[in-house]
């Protein structure tokens, strides 16, 4: 976008937002961050608003504080990973829109009630649903303060099943940082990872939601949720749970629609 708005070379872009020439060069190769000041106003300059909402989220501290609790589990820093989508998350943003007006309503004024709110915009676009309402679950958990949007690799957390894989490129991809959803709440930690592709012996699958939780006194572990618009369980359904072999809960479509998915969840977590 540098290039193509006629910034051929780094320094006049540099003293056009008022930044040393060498620090957005570290920038540009993803070596070293930007400023929130610096950041938005090269957000402006190049017309990427998805620059500005990273901006909002570049004070630093206090989300590195919220997502400390999850970071622990993890060692090392590793290259990003965000699953690939078929369709741009607006589009399904829209089209909750259009089915669950008063829900969506609800779900975004509390987003905006968040401190981190262009740091949620920002995560719900990153991440991957293949329809309205698998959008509908990480809004609806966001809308609760004890949820935060991470970056955490899942083989650094434990992961240890069938590889999790780029469904382009087939490459083994768990040790890379997926844009996450943490839940911390009555002892319970749980993280969740949207769309997920899983290689097994036989074929490869996409699961809605792979989830690591762990509760006091128990041991962690590594569970699937699939997003249901009918309610049913076909025979592929029944293939997918057999081969990837990891228990898997299956939301119906009016619990999504209610907004009582992650109650459900949650539930189902604790064993009640």
């Amino acid at each position: 976008m540098r290039q193509r708005l006629g910034f051929s070379t780094l320094g006049s872009l540099a003293r056009r937002i008022g930044v040393d020439p060498r620090r957005l060069s570290a920038f540009e190769l993803g070596q070293r961050p930007l400023g929130a000041t610096s950041l938005r106003r090269l957000a402006e300059v190049l017309c990427l608003p998805e620059l500005a909402c990273a901006a909002g989220s570049a004070r630093g501290r206090a989300h590195r504080e919220e997502e400390a609790p999850f970071l622990r589990l993890a060692r090392v820093s590793r290259p990003h990973y965000d699953p690939p989508r078929d369709r741009d998350q607006e589009f399904r943003r829209q089209a909750a829109w259009r089915e669950e007006p008063e829900l969506m309503e609800a779900l975004e004024h509390a987003h905006r009630l968040r401190a981190d709110f262009a740091r949620v915009q920002a995560f719900l676009a990153s991440i991957a649903s293949e329809s309205w309402l698998e959008y509908l679950v990480p809004a609806s958990a966001l809308a609760l303060p004890d949820a935060t949007p991470l970056r955490i690799a899942p083989d650094e957390i434990g992961y240890s099943h069938y590889a999790l894989v780029d469904p382009r490129t087939c490459q083994a991809v768990g040790d890379r940082l997926w844009p996450a959803l943490g839940l911390r709440r009555g002892g319970l930690t749980a993280i969740q990872f949207f769309n997920a592709p899983i290689r097994t012996p036989k074929r490869s699958w996409i699961v809605d939601i792979l989830q690591y939780s762990h509760l006091p006194r128990r041991r962690a572990r590594w569970t699937v949720v699939e997003i249901d618009g009918e309610g049913h369980r076909s025979r592929w359904d029944r293939q997918k749970e057999e081969q990837i072999g990891l228990a898997t809960l299956r939301l119906a479509g009016d619990e999504v629609r209610h907004g009582h998915s992650w109650p459900t969840i949650e539930r189902w977590l604790r064993g009640d």
